[in-house]
């Protein structure tokens, strides 16, 4: 099957939180398919971050564009309703954050949303491997999860690549996301390992022009 066409997902743990909805609308308009949000509960991490409410600033503040949400929490079962509420096109959780797995899966889709399956730079790819019927979206995170601004972990790449085989193994259309330390300097490798999606922060909100980073980290994609 191959990969599909590159995304770029603007990541707005590293956006300026007190201009949300501006930021959000700079990074659809500079070329950001997606809308990346990143929900913590300080318990799966030990950060807290957005909320449901961010999804619907998101969805309100990008109407064009993919909003990404991904549970970075302990039972993700109990937040899926308001994430759903609140508009997510896409919900990727950690499946051994729950023991109801199969059934987050089914609670996204039966919600007519996408629904991603997430790994940890500890947790392997046969955690997933079951799920991958009910998944449309597999996320490597290529940091810790849980804070921003982190270097990627080159070793992941490998990770990718394993990926990759098992989606084109499964013939199933599951994109292919990674998040964590992705820029102008890893995104190549990814993208090269089999990656298609790529969840963007630090590199996208610490530069002056949204469009030509984005632009340049597309090419470097693109080969």
């Amino acid at each position: 099957m191959g990969k599909s066409a590159t995304v770029i997902a603007a990541s707005m743990l590293a956006a300026d939180f007190g201009r949300f909805g501006q930021q959000v609308h700079d990074a659809a308009a500079a070329g950001c398919e997606w809308i990346h949000v990143d929900i913590m509960d300080g318990r799966y991490v030990p950060q807290i971050s957005f909320g449901a409410a961010a999804v619907a600033a998101a969805k309100k503040g990008a109407a064009t564009a993919i909003v990404d949400a991904h549970l970075m929490v302990e039972q993700p079962e109990d937040t899926l309703p308001a994430v759903i509420e609140a508009g997510a096109d896409i919900i990727t959780f950690h499946p051994e954050s729950t023991r109801q797995a199969w059934r987050c899966a089914e609670m996204i889709r039966a919600a007519g949303r996408k629904a991603g399956v997430a790994l940890t730079p500890a947790i392997e790819l046969a955690a997933v491997r079951e799920l991958a019927a009910a998944a449309d979206l597999i996320l490597v995170m290529t940091v810790e999860p849980g804070f921003g601004g982190q270097k990627m972990i080159k070793q992941m790449n490998a990770k990718i690549e394993s990926c990759r085989r098992f989606i084109d193994e499964i013939g199933r259309p599951i994109r292919l996301q990674v998040d964590g330390g992705i820029g102008i300097d890893t995104i190549a490798a990814a993208a090269s390992a089999g990656a298609d999606t790529f969840a963007v922060g630090s590199s996208l909100f610490g530069c002056s022009d949204y469009a030509q980073q984005v632009r340049q980290l597309r090419k470097r994609a693109d080969g």
